[in-house]
């Protein structure tokens, strides 16, 4: 298992300098053949389970899934005991952000950050405002020379900066697709002027767009453009607000005053469009001081409390608390503009579920109070107070990315199922996620790429974390 290594060693080293993984112990982990036996399989290709299953998995790739009785175990497999317990594919977080290049936390959290996702499940994530590290971080992991979760990597953010203008922004897109990142990152400061150009260039390099719409263009037009995803939300905000509200009405009575009509047409257009959704609500809510909504606290200390953040340097707690105090400054936040907020947001997810938008899970992490991996547990919950059962919060985390990987990127969507000639990911709980969203607290162990990492293993790594990060400060 990879050793972290410590600050004091990498400061002194020019960050330009620094190979990809050059915070991450390069060890190639053990793979081999395991087998589930007695296992309750929730194969996700339909609701339900397959009861008393055994499945194996060899070199990373699921090749025998049948009925316990009918399958013989090679004599060469690790054998997991699954009897009471469930098996599921592993989770797909679709946007999240890892540290840019140029980041000083690069060296220090990487390594840490992707094993969380690991540790929680999370077997695959779509990372946005990539740098050229992470084309070839994700080429490690796929070659388990890194233990982390499979990559898609998102290109350097479209914004005013990188593409001002049309001419600009055709040149910057050409550059990323001949880097050979998967897809482009839009911001929402992206310029009016630039968009029509990036679509051009987006199309003629056969890369999907994904995230925050322009926000000088109207939404209509952004999903006839066709991204691949539309990121947060926010692009549905100012398009659903009821007419005649004055420039300076609060903002409780702002996010309260919805055109409803509006919303929904939105929400079928999108589906219609063909544009996923991936809703971030964690993240969002915080954003806009959901920490009014935790037992009535106004302080984001309260949320820094949440156990995740052991597992976090006392500088990126510190750091993510001030950005929510600069951010949450009465009258323009507050308890009742927090909830009205919240209350949007889960009112618009209900109508896109209902339209059939295609939605995703993503968290933002590690953006404010976003714990890799444990951020997704937070998000899930969200998703179904908007409405989704179990099982299709579940899908939005599994298959409903798999489809995404097909559909735009052109790779085999085999993956987010339990089916023979999938890719092995798997997590083992005992308990059914499909009766209880809690279940992940669960989890006897993860597969990824072949590795299997028990419960007692990740709990040592996590514990060791903890530890390190008690009394850590970075100046």
């Amino acid at each position: 298992m990879p050793r972290p290594l410590y600050p004091s060693v990498l400061f002194s080293v020019s960050l330009s300098l620094i190979p990809a993984v050059a915070a991450i112990g390069q060890v190639t982990p053990t793979s081999g053949t395991y087998a589930f036996v007695n296992v309750e399989v929730i194969p996700m290709e339909a609701p339900g389970t397959l009861p008393d299953h055994t499945v194996v998995v060899r070199d990373g790739r699921i090749v025998v899934v049948g009925p316990s009785a009918s399958v013989e175990v090679p004599a060469d497999a690790t054998r997991i005991e699954g009897e009471g317990r469930f098996l599921m594919p592993g989770l797909v977080d679709m946007a999240a952000r890892l540290p840019g290049e140029l980041d000083p936390m690069r060296v220090i959290v990487l390594e840490e950050w992707l094993y969380l996702y690991l540790a929680n499940g999370v077997t695959r994530i779509r990372a946005l405002g990539g740098s050229p590290y992470q084309l070839d971080l994700k080429e490690q992991i796929g070659e388990r020379e890194v233990l982390g979760p499979r990559l898609y990597v998102g290109s350097p953010p479209l914004d005013s900066v990188s593409a001002p203008d049309a001419a600009t922004a055709a040149a910057f897109v050409g550059d990323q697709a001949e880097a050979g990142y998967d897809f482009l990152t839009l911001e929402s400061g992206l310029p009016a002027a630039a968009w029509e150009g990036v679509v051009r260039a987006a199309e003629a390099a056969s890369l999907p767009l994904a995230g925050s719409g322009p926000g000088r263009v109207d939404l209509e037009a952004v999903l006839e453009a066709g991204p691949s995803t539309l990121d947060g939300l926010s692009d549905y905000l100012e398009p659903t607000r009821s007419d005649g509200l004055a420039s300076a009405t609060p903002n409780a009575e702002r996010f309260s005053a919805t055109d409803q009509q509006e919303l929904e047409h939105l929400a079928q257009r999108t589906a219609e469009s063909g544009v996923y959704v991936v809703p971030k609500q964690y993240l969002q809510n915080h954003l806009h001081g959901w920490n009014h909504l935790l037992g009535g606290s106004t302080a984001p200390d309260s949320v820094k409390a949440l156990p995740e953040f052991q597992h976090v340097p006392q500088s990126v707690r510190n750091d993510w608390v001030t950005t929510a105090w600069n951010a949450w400054i009465p009258p323009a936040v507050t308890p009742e503009s927090a909830a009205a907020y919240a209350e949007w947001r889960t009112t618009l997810l209900s109508a896109l579920r209902s339209a059939g938008a295609p939605i995703l899970v993503g968290t933002g992490a590690a953006d404010l109070f976003n714990v890799p991996g444990f951020a997704i547990h937070r998000e899930m919950p969200l998703l179904a107070a908007a409405g989704l059962s179990t099982y299709e919060v579940l899908q939005a985390a599994t298959t409903t990315p798999a489809q995404f990987v097909a559909e735009q990127f052109g790779e085999p969507g085999d993956f987010g199922a339990v089916k023979e000639d999938y890719v092995g990911d798997l997590i083992l709980l005992d308990d059914s996620p499909l009766e209880s969203l809690d279940a992940f607290t669960s989890t006897v162990g993860v597969m990824a790429n072949g590795v299997w990492l028990t419960q007692e293993e990740i709990a040592e790594r996590l514990a060791a974390m903890a530890e390190r990060h008690k009394d850590y400060e970075i100046d």
